[in-house]
């Protein structure tokens, strides 16, 4: 019905139905409108959902594009089986408000990216993602300890005085992508939401706000960490939850980033006898570890080194915003994705690319760059030079 003058069959795309109606319905976006969008002739969609007709290549690749998904996704037998995931949201110490757009947009992002990456690796039989199980029960030492020497992260060379708080960061965000890990940077409302995770067997996404300094950001990915590796469901918050999971990732994520033994002896070094007490206090030995406030707050009160109620002390001052990463600066398209999507779901598109699953083109209509701003991205990602 829908085949023009001189148009062979052969060129007909035979795509699965179900997988197109999956990805609108994914994409929020009706039929029609995509119809009236990319010009295709009235119940075209409708048809190739029903399988009653098929799109040519260049319809395809339109429609691949206007939903942001290469062209085979399209030839999947069924759509992907991969459950909606509720979202982990760690908003800003003392806020009550619901999400705003920024963070809804930055949601559906991030979903679209765990999807993505979970049919890659399947496509290109990479295997699942095994991030160690943790239970709330445990004692927060010992999950910590689990989950760093998973990451294979030093805590020695994170307190070298000559590594930045920048440096730091980066290389805790990649040593969660070299396990596996999708870390993305989203703008987000300030003094909203911090980020957001996506539990997932076989694409966890962390979301950390890119507006946030580099110290509050480290703090960010430990604490979502804890959350995918509970594979919880409940809404992130500061403060503790009923069920104390709020608690624990906290207390999960002070241990990883400030060891029991290294911490207790700067306290001391730093305090004698005395408790820490004040923000200038806990300012005075945060410094070593390149954490924010709040977490040092946190570590100090748990392991009964700080006085009583000290992180609700230090939560009613506002850390200034010192220099974060991520930000615009000119910076060309390339560097901007690799910043957002992150070094690992760039290498993951890759591994798409060199297995077979995607073409070059695919895969930079996928990140929405051009094939040469693609190849820049895909070596910045090798290099890890992302903010």
């Amino acid at each position: 019905m829908f085949e023009r003058k001189g148009e062979s069959v052969a060129k007909l795309q035979p795509i699965t139905g179900t997988v197109l109606r999956w990805a609108l319905e994914d994409a929020g976006i009706k039929p029609h409108k995509v119809e009236m969008q990319l010009g295709f002739p009235d119940g075209s969609i409708t048809a190739w959902m029903t399988e009653a007709e098929q799109p040519n290549q260049g319809q395809l690749t339109l429609l691949a594009k206007r939903l942001g998904r290469p062209s085979s996704f399209f030839f999947l037998a069924q759509p992907p089986n991969l459950a909606a995931v509720p979202v982990e949201f760690r908003r800003f110490a003392g806020t009550t408000k619901k999400p705003g757009q920024e963070t809804l947009d930055g949601i559906r992002l991030a979903g679209r990216i765990q999807k993505t990456t979970a049919w890659v690796r399947e496509e290109a039989q990479l295997g699942p993602v095994k991030v160690p199980h943790l239970v709330k029960s445990q004692p927060a030492e010992e999950a910590a300890d689990t989950l760093r020497k998973w990451m294979r992260w030093s805590t020695a060379w994170q307190m070298m005085s000559a590594n930045s708080d920048a440096a730091v960061t980066k290389a805790f965000r990649a040593a969660l992508e070299d396990r596996g890990i999708v870390v993305m940077h989203l703008s987000l409302e300030e003094g909203l939401t911090r980020g957001f995770s996506l539990a997932s067997k076989s694409a966890p996404v962390i979301a950390a706000n890119t507006k946030d300094p580099y110290r509050a950001r480290l703090f960010s990915y430990a604490h979502e960490l804890v959350h995918i590796a509970t594979g919880s469901t409940s809404v992130c918050d500061v403060h503790e939850s009923s069920d104390g999971l709020e608690s624990f990732c906290n207390r999960v994520a002070a241990a990883l980033l400030m060891p029991k033994k290294e911490f207790r002896a700067h306290v001391i070094a730093k305090m004698g006898s005395a408790k820490l007490a004040t923000i200038d206090d806990v300012s005075a030995v945060r410094a070593r570890f390149k954490v924010s406030l709040r977490a040092a707050a946190i570590r100090a009160e748990n392991l009964g080194l700080g006085v009583s109620g000290l992180y609700d002390h230090v939560n009613k001052v506002a850390e200034s915003k010192g220099k974060g990463g991520g930000g615009g600066g000119g910076r060309t398209k390339d560097i901007v994705r690799v910043d957002e999507y992150g070094s690992g779901f760039i290498r993951t598109v890759e591994s798409g690319v060199k297995a077979g699953v995607l073409r070059d083109v695919q895969a930079a209509t996928l990140l929405r760059l051009s094939e040469t701003e693609w190849k820049k991205a895909r070596d910045l990602a090798a290099s890890r030079l992302s903010a």
